[in-house]
C-alpha cells in the first residue's frame, strides 16, 4: 500500500520535477525565471550569490487575504548562517510594491523572519525575528507558514515543529495581490 498525498483546498503547487512552471493551481501556472533561476535535480536551483527567483501570477494561486497556509521544502546550500538574506517566498501586490506582503526569509544574522503588510503597505507583522536557525547544507527542511491576521494566530513550523512564538497581530490585507515569488536574495 502507498499513501497518497492530498492537498485539500490547495490553490497552487509547483514540484520542480521538470521545469519552473506550476503543476496545479487555480490560476495561471506559468513561471517567469529571473537571474538564471532554473530546475536542477528535481529542485528549483537558486544556490548562487546573486538574485534568482521565479515569479508567478498570484491571482487565484496565492491571493488569500486574511487566512492562508504556505508550505514549501527548502534545501540550503550553506550550513549555519547564510552570507546574505535568503528569501524563501514573497507574496505581494506587484514587483517593487510590498503592499499586502507576506514573506519568510533567513537573515544574515542567522534568524528566521516573517513580515506581513496590510492593504496600506503598513506592517501588521513587521520583520519579526522568530529566532536563530542553523541548517545543515544539503538537508531538506519543510516549512509551513499558517497566517490568520483576522484572529491573530500566525505560526511558522519547520519539519512539523512550531518555530518561534505565535504572532497575535491583526490587520486587513486587500485582494490586490498580484505576485507570488519563490526565492530571492
Amino acid at each position: 500500500a502507498q499513501l497518497k498525498h492530498l492537498m485539500l483546498d490547495s490553490t497552487f503547487l509547483a514540484n520542480y520535477n521538470i521545469d519552473i512552471n506550476g503543476n496545479s493551481g487555480a490560476g495561471i501556472l506559468t513561471g517567469t525565471a529571473v537571474g538564471g533561476a532554473s530546475v536542477s535535480g528535481g529542485q528549483l536551483d537558486l544556490a548562487y550569490q546573486d538574485v534568482r527567483y521565479v515569479d508567478y501570477d498570484a491571482d487565484l494561486n496565492a491571493d488569500s487575504q486574511q487566512v492562508g497556509c504556505i508550505r514549501f521544502q527548502y534545501t540550503p546550500n550553506y550550513s549555519g548562517v547564510p552570507a546574505g538574506h535568503r528569501a524563501c517566498f514573497s507574496i505581494m501586490k506587484a514587483n517593487g510594491d510590498s503592499t499586502n506582503l507576506v514573506t519568510v526569509y533567513h537573515s544574515s544574522s542567522g534568524n528566521i523572519h516573517i513580515i506581513i503588510f496590510d492593504q496600506n503597505n503598513t506592517a501588521i507583522i513587521g520583520n519579526i525575528s522568530l529566532g536563530g536557525w542553523s541548517p545543515v547544507a544539503g538537508t531538506q527542511y519543510e516549512f509551513e507558514l499558517n497566517f490568520d491576521i483576522t484572529a491573530g494566530a500566525t505560526r511558522l513550523f519547520i519539519d512539523g515543529v512550531q518555530f518561534g512564538a505565535t504572532q497575535t497581530q491583526t490587520g486587513i490585507r486587500s485582494a490586490d495581490i498580484g505576485v507570488l515569488r519563490v526565492g530571492g536574495y
